[in-house]
């Protein structure tokens, strides 16, 4: 079946500059003055959107942005939810070569541009490009949809006259009603490792190697994380995912009968599972109910300095490029 597609720059939503790539089975919708976030990608014939949505809403970071070297936590405090592409700093606060970076990154608090749209009668692509402030890299990707095909593939280069290092991750996070009980998550998971910090409404040991997806709990069970949790619950989890058999994963609802299949290349060779599920107290006080798999070049949310002392960080040489490749499928049975 052939599908019309189309793209429009048009649009805005809160004041933000917004790109329109769409089928008549898919829309998708990238807030391209915020970091480019994916915060629609909505399956037509359900009219579902898989994605999630805070219920801090969607914020223009240029009206609060203050540093994005700042240490509180600019990216949670303007994060609405969605698709981000966070770069050259996965995780919390750090710093490197003598700068510093916030939450996740220059790359998904910044705006990006998009170069054009081309259309055919069956797809619909867009090109959009970055420049960080505070590294030497510039970014640019392309956004074609086909059918009910989204593909995202993006280069990032050292533009600098040195080594640097960096982390990048695709922060997908997936929302009510897609995400419920029924849920089916099928990663093809081999090995995982529990965090070493503090966090609130865990349930599994700190500092743990398991078998994907048993992980030993704090109360001396096996915790399935295959399983999305009972709405009442309060539930934290965050952890790569360490060793997988293909990179890819697959969400199936099957009282919807919708579901969603991504793969991504070797430039992320680990899988980040977070699920938020009703957690107290900042950010969300109880109302965040998300679970968000995200592929990343690295196993560590501590900041881009200790992505560097364990190993897992990019090294890019002067002019070398990064070359990530990222594609969704929407799906009935």
């Amino acid at each position: 079946m052939t599908t019309k597609a189309s793209g429009s720059l048009d649009w805005t939503y809160k004041g933000m500059k917004t790109l329109i790539l769409e089928t008549s089975l898919v829309k998708i919708s990238v807030l391209l003055d915020k970091g480019s976030d994916i915060f629609e990608v909505i399956y037509k014939p359900l009219d579902t959107d898989v994605i999630w949505h805070s219920p801090n809403g969607y914020k223009d970071p240029s009206i609060r942005l203050e540093r994005i070297s700042r240490q509180e936590d600019e990216f949670t405090d303007n994060y609405g939810g969605g698709w981000n592409d966070v770069f050259p700093n996965y995780g919390f606060a750090s710093s490197n070569r003598g700068t510093k970076f916030g939450g996740h990154g220059e790359s998904a608090l910044l705006p990006w541009s998009c170069k054009g749209i081309e259309t055919s009668n069956s797809r619909v692509t867009a090109k959009l490009a970055f420049n960080c402030i505070r590294y030497p890299l510039k970014a640019e990707k392309t956004l074609s949809l086909e059918g009910a095909n989204f593909t995202m593939t993006e280069d990032i280069q050292n533009v600098g006259e040195q080594e640097i290092e960096l982390s990048w991750a695709q922060h997908i996070a997936y929302g009510e009603p897609f995400v419920s009980q029924d849920l089916q998550i099928d990663i093809p998971a081999i090995r995982a490792m529990s965090h070493d910090y503090d966090m609130s409404h865990e349930r599994i040991k700190r500092n743990s190697d398991f078998v994907w997806p048993l992980a030993p709990g704090i109360d001396g069970s096996m915790v399935d994380l295959s399983k999305i949790p009972d709405k009442n619950q309060r539930i934290q989890e965050d952890f790569p995912i360490v060793e997988l058999r293909s990179p890819s994963y697959r969400l199936y609802n099957p009282t919807m009968n919708l579901g969603v299949e991504v793969q991504w290349n070797s430039a992320f060779p680990y899988l980040w599972y977070w699920m938020n599920w009703g957690i107290l107290n900042f950010p969300y006080f109880g109302r965040g109910r998300t679970l968000a798999l995200e592929p990343t070049t690295t196993t560590n949310t501590n900041g881009l300095q200790n992505s560097i002392k364990d190993g897992t960080a990019v090294r890019l040489e002067q002019g070398a490029k990064l070359h990530g490749e990222i594609r969704m499928n929407l799906f009935q049975k």
